[in-house]
């Protein structure tokens, strides 16, 4: 089941301690999981900067076997140029949800 994350307030306290069992496993066993985001592509869109999100995320999707983009909203046409629905339009065309 597809969940988006919003916030961690919208987790429930299995959903943390499922992730953080997951994340364990990956820790220990990285070479199990070194092709899990195979062929997939992560978008990341910040609309502030963040040294270490950025980094740590774009290190991951690369670890796991896949591909990050950064997209900064503060230099975005989004909402400006082209509407918001069509941009998202776009973004699903090029990233699985």
């Amino acid at each position: 089941m597809i969940k988006n994350l919003i916030s961690l307030k919208d987790l429930s306290k299995e959903d943390i301690e499922d992730i953080l069992k997951v994340a364990s496993k990956i820790k220990k066993y990285p070479f199990r999981y070194s092709s899990k985001l195979k062929n997939k592509t992560l978008l990341m869109l910040f609309a502030k900067p963040s040294l270490r999100t950025h980094l740590s995320f774009e290190v991951a999707a690369l670890q796991l076997g896949g591909h990050a983009i950064f997209y900064n909203m503060g230099d975005s046409t989004i909402g400006k140029k082209e509407s918001v629905k069509d941009a998202v339009k776009l973004l699903l065309a090029f990233v699985e949800v």
